[in-house]
């Protein structure tokens, strides 16, 4: 499949559903944080590309995500960002949702 926008990696596809692989891997649910992203120099990478490759997960394939910033009231298609405003936002999110998890 061609994507209309490239991957940059910001995370926020392995942030709003976690891919099945991982789900068996880690044995998680779909609702839990995706304890194989992780961030390097600003990006996000998946931790389980040693075992499975990035093809097999999808990784890099382009930008597809259905979703919508809004900012001061005007709504903007999240895959059409730039690149440093998607990972600012994957990055806060992954923030919020690991902040609100109780251990």
């Amino acid at each position: 499949m061609i994507y209309p926008n490239k991957c940059c990696q910001c995370g926020f596809c392995c942030l709003t559903v976690i891919c099945l692989i991982a789900q068996k891997f880690y044995k998680i649910k779909e609702d839990e944080p995706c304890p194989a992203l992780l961030w390097k120099d600003n990006k996000a990478y998946c931790e389980l590309i040693p075992i499975f490759s990035e093809k097999i997960l999808g990784i890099g394939a382009g930008c597809c995500i259905k979703a919508r910033a809004f900012k001061d009231g005007i709504s903007y298609d999240f895959a059409s960002l730039p690149e440093g405003i998607k990972i600012y936002i994957a990055k806060r999110r992954c923030n919020a949702v690991l902040s609100s998890q109780h251990y």
